[in-house]
């Protein structure tokens, strides 16, 4: 999906491209050092394209960027999307529940975003109970605490009988993996 989104930015918007990790893995690992490096060299980069603002596809990135690099203006894909009038999502399941990322709790315009981009697709949304709940990924739980991991995406994935759209790579996988019919917004508007 990066290529995609990147040509659909690019087509839109005087678009450049940073590949790189926010550092999350770092971060959970409790690896500062190794963290704050990353975090060095991504400021180097935005400061080298001119302080450009930066687009996010994904909830972790921006929630991190957020906490400690705010001086980078920051902008949800799927806010960009959901705008976008000539975007039309191809349905990936005619009813299906949102599964909202735990790191996409505090950004109600990106939930907002993938919440029009469903609809636009003619799916049918319910709300889960209980929303940004992890999904058992965060923190790397599954190597820390298996039996843990096992409880955690057990629930999550029963939470609701009817299909997922999810807005993160590593919630998807998840419940891929629990053979959770589950599909990412991204392959709903890229078809």
């Amino acid at each position: 999906h990066v290529v995609k989104s990147y040509e659909y930015l690019a087509d839109k918007y005087d678009a450049g491209l940073v590949l790189t990790c926010c550092g999350a893995p770092a971060y959970w690992a409790g690896d500062m050092d190794r963290f704050q490096k990353n975090i060095d060299q991504i400021l180097k980069q935005w400061n080298e394209l001119g302080k450009p603002v930066f687009v996010f596809a994904c909830a972790t990135c921006e929630t991190l960027f957020q906490a400690y690099m705010p001086e980078i203006k920051r902008i949800s894909l799927y806010e960009l999307m959901a705008k976008d009038d000539a975007l039309q999502p191809v349905q990936g399941y005619e009813n299906a529940a949102i599964f909202d990322p735990c790191n996409a709790r505090d950004d109600p315009e990106m939930q907002t975003s993938v919440r029009k981009l469903a609809e636009k697709a003619g799916t049918d949304l319910t709300e889960l109970p209980e929303k940004n709940r992890c999904c058992g990924y965060g923190g790397q739980i599954r190597l820390a605490n298996p039996s843990l991991y096992e409880e955690i995406t057990k629930n999550r994935s029963e939470a609701s009988d009817k299909p997922y759209i999810v807005y993160c790579a590593n919630c998807r996988e998840v419940f891929a993996s629990r053979e959770k019919p589950v599909t990412h917004i991204l392959d709903m508007v890229f078809g």
